[in-house]
């Protein structure tokens, strides 16, 4: 799965995102992250300068159970 959307974007690090967000004339980029971990879902979300690179905020939710678990964690983290 990571390694598709690396192939659709052609982009898989921060140094790379942060110069796509610049030619984009974007001031901020948020980049998500979802990864499963035994029956826990981790939800991660960063938003980032899109000139620099520096981390502005971070949030992190987990959820256990199935994909209606993981809906109910995202509803609630907004």
């Amino acid at each position: 799965e990571h390694d598709k959307q690396r192939q659709i974007f052609g982009c898989d690090d921060l140094r790379c995102a942060t110069e796509m967000g610049a030619a984009l004339d974007a001031e901020h980029l948020v980049l998500p992250s979802l990864r499963r971990v035994g029956s826990q879902y981790v939800i991660a979300v960063k938003v980032v300068s899109a000139r620099t690179g520096e981390t502005l905020g971070r949030k992190v939710l987990f959820a256990d159970g199935d994909e209606q678990a993981l809906l109910e964690a995202l509803e609630q983290g907004t």
